[in-house]
């Protein structure tokens, strides 16, 4: 068998074993990789067969998705009948203003911030600046998910989607989500809103969990958490593209004195599976017991 035979031989079956993972509900790790990674960040759209549920709203021309008022409030309600219709103030430059604050693309920031994360000298051993001929590279796609909890409070998500490829190919070799979310939920308009002050708090709180997504996401490639049985955590809170509460069962990967970082214990088909990391003030969690269901919607009639 050739080397080139070889390698597609091994690929296939990394890429048959996920099929078998997700099927399971079992997310594999990143596959170890004795070549520098290169990162690339895409303004490629998420899959709306694959990576959205039903009735989301796709803020024209930015990478902001709506999602969590399909049962709670119409669409029209939250942008107007006619466009953008979010009213930060009583001027008459206030629809102009909200169009301004949800025109967000991630994709420019992303790359100075991982550029940045490059220069650590435990990352620097994994990434390079500069692609390498044949060497794997991830092929990151960014979304911010604003979701309705309720009528009135809203939270967003920052989601990335990750594909490690074969070098100089589009053959995805493992693919992942890495999701960060922090502080309280809040409403969308008036005031001390995600709107106020022309949306100084939600460009900060997505700037804020940008970051902690790509760092998160280039640690667990380059040295995986180890996804361990025996430590399952349940995690109550709130999701991205989902408005009720969800008690969750996945496995603890990391914690910090602010944050947890955890993976659901689902398949890749459920929009917010993937590694999470979330504000231990807005979540409840223990460790996970033998009869405790993967899933639990605590919103549930």
């Amino acid at each position: 068998m050739t080397v080139l035979r070889s390698t597609q031989f091994g690929l296939l079956i990394i890429v048959l074993i996920q099929m078998l993972g997700c099927s399971t509900g079992r997310l594999l790790s990143p596959p170890p990789q004795s070549e520098l990674i290169a990162i690339e960040f895409s303004d490629e759209s998420f899959s709306t067969l694959l990576d959205m549920p039903m009735g989301v709203y796709q803020v024209p021309n930015s990478q902001v998705i709506i999602s969590g008022h399909q049962k709670v409030r119409s669409i029209e309600s939250i942008i107007g009948p006619s466009g953008f219709n979010l009213k930060t103030s009583e001027s008459t430059d206030s629809e102009d203003s909200a169009i301004h604050i949800l025109k967000l693309n991630l994709t420019e920031s992303a790359k100075y911030m991982a550029r940045d994360l490059i220069a650590d000298p435990v990352l620097s051993q994994s990434y390079t600046y500069q692609p390498v001929k044949d060497a794997p590279y991830l092929d990151v796609r960014t979304r911010v998910i604003l979701t309705f909890e309720n009528k009135e409070l809203s939270k967003p998500y920052v989601v990335l989607h990750a594909a490690l490829k074969a070098g100089g190919t589009n053959f995805i070799i493992w693919q992942g989500r890495y999701i960060a979310s922090s502080g309280p939920a809040k409403p969308v308009t008036g005031e001390d809103s995600w709107m106020s002050d022309d949306g100084e708090a939600l460009h900060a709180n997505i700037s804020k969990n940008l970051k902690t997504a790509i760092e998160v996401m280039m640690r667990d490639v380059a040295s995986p958490y180890p996804r361990r049985a025996k430590q399952l955590v349940s995690v109550t809170g709130h999701y991205p593209y989902v408005g009720p509460q969800l008690q969750i069962v996945g496995y603890h990967l990391d914690e910090d004195a602010n944050s947890l970082t955890f993976l659901p214990k689902l398949g890749s088909s459920m929009v917010f599976a993937g590694v999470n990391v979330v504000d231990k003030e807005t979540v409840s969690f223990r460790p996970a017991l033998t009869d405790d269901p993967v899933y639990t919607n605590l919103g549930a009639e």
